[in-house]
């Protein structure tokens, strides 16, 4: 198996940020000074042309850019909480874009897939996150498939 060199740098980039993490988030929501990034990571999960569908592993990393670098660790139903509020930066009101990786789950391909989307909006069903996406840059797929080594990367 090939090593993947973009999710080394992340994860490398993510170890660093931890090291100096704050114990809480004061506004889990963009600021004037602040502009927070989030990871979440799942196993296994299905895309369609409309929606995102992730089982839930932990919890969402949060992370800041620089100058702050800042780190910490959100729940999953704060990071939903995030489409609810009426905020002007939430992402109700500034849906955030993301970079999606997975393998396919059938194996019809072992490598790595990257898509760009828009977030526009997320509920919880159980222990399944869902996601409302539209594609950037890239094809929708024509049906919903399965799909596994998810790494989701949030802006």
């Amino acid at each position: 198996m090939k090593p993947n060199y973009l999710l080394c740098a992340v994860i490398a980039m993510m170890m660093s940020w931890h090291a100096n993490a704050m114990d809480d988030l004061d506004s889990p929501l963009a600021t004037d000074s602040i502009n927070w990034m989030y990871v979440l990571t799942s196993g296994n999960g299905s895309l369609s042309d409309t929606q995102l569908t992730v089982k839930l592993q932990g919890q969402v990393f949060a992370f800041t850019d620089r100058p702050l670098r800042q780190s910490s660790r959100i729940t999953i139903q704060q990071f939903v909480s995030f489409w609810r509020t009426q905020n002007p930066l939430s992402f109700k009101s500034m849906p955030p874009n993301a970079v999606l990786t997975y393998t396919d789950a059938d194996g019809s391909s072992s490598s790595q897939v990257l898509k760009l989307l828009k977030l526009e909006e997320a509920h919880l069903s159980g222990d399944t996150l869902i996601l409302n996406v539209k594609y950037m840059n890239h094809p929708a797929p024509s049906a919903a498939k399965p799909i596994k080594n998810i790494s989701l990367f949030v802006d």
